[in-house]
């Protein structure tokens, strides 16, 4: 059996990196505290997973505003999408990829892109590959 060498940048990201993230470029957003999909949950536990989630991470970047939220599986529905307002947030984000249309679009519902350990020209070539919602 071979071993696993871990490199020091696939690890976890430390305490005090977390704490070093949030900038002018960079928002912090946050999951569900338990990562089970919404809508499988009744609407009192929702509520307190997307909270709860929330303050995990302020608590983890040392305090900062966590403005985005991740549906987790991205799975969500209407109670899910006015709990996220509700709570405060600013975004959020669901798992489906493509581009934003700038005319319509729900600030609450936004597509994502999966990134892998990309470079800037990888990413740059799939950012212009998205296909158009």
């Amino acid at each position: 059996a071979g071993s696993l060498v871990e490199r020091r940048e696939d690890l976890p990201m430390t305490r005090q990196a977390a704490r070093e993230l949030p900038s002018r470029n960079v928002h912090l957003g946050s999951h569900g505290r338990s990562h089970v999909p919404l809508p499988a949950l009744p609407i009192e536990a929702r509520r307190s997973d997307i909270e709860l989630g929330r303050g995990d991470v302020a608590g983890l970047s040392g305090g900062k505003d966590v403005t985005g939220f991740a549906y987790p599986h991205g799975e969500w529905d209407a109670a899910s999408r006015r709990l996220v307002v509700d709570a405060g947030y600013g975004w959020a984000v669901v798992a489906h990829e493509a581009r934003i249309n700038l005319k319509r679009f729900d600030r609450f519902a936004l597509p994502r892109m999966g990134v892998g350990d990309w470079s800037g020209p990888v990413l740059l070539r799939a950012l212009r590959h998205l296909p158009a919602r």
